[in-house]
């Protein structure tokens, strides 16, 4: 029995991933879609990140989404000043105020 072509088993896989990705993409569409019918129509201003979080929320209310589109998107990671660690100076003043 010979050895299956590497080659054509790598092409193979690759074919199944994208596949997979295309496949990952269209349920998350959908699963905007439910949200998005879920929530109402101001819904559709929100994010993906903002229509999970409403998810996990029990009890959402109509005024809640609203609020939720008024605001602006929520950033996917904190600016480097915000991760800023302050100095122990500022520290040490701060605690003597």
């Amino acid at each position: 029995m010979a050895a299956p072509d590497p080659q054509l088993h790598i092409a193979t896989l690759q074919r199944e991933l994208a596949w997979a990705h295309l496949k990952i993409q269209a349920l998350q569409a959908e699963l905007r879609q439910e949200r998005i019918l879920k929530y109402g129509p101001r819904s559709e201003t929100l994010s993906d990140l903002q229509l999970k979080l409403l998810e996990e929320e029990p009890g959402v209310s109509c005024r809640e989404v609203e609020a939720e589109a008024g605001r602006a998107p929520v950033p996917a990671f904190p600016s480097a000043s915000a991760r800023r660690i302050p100095d122990a100076n500022a520290c040490r003043k701060i605690c003597r105020a």
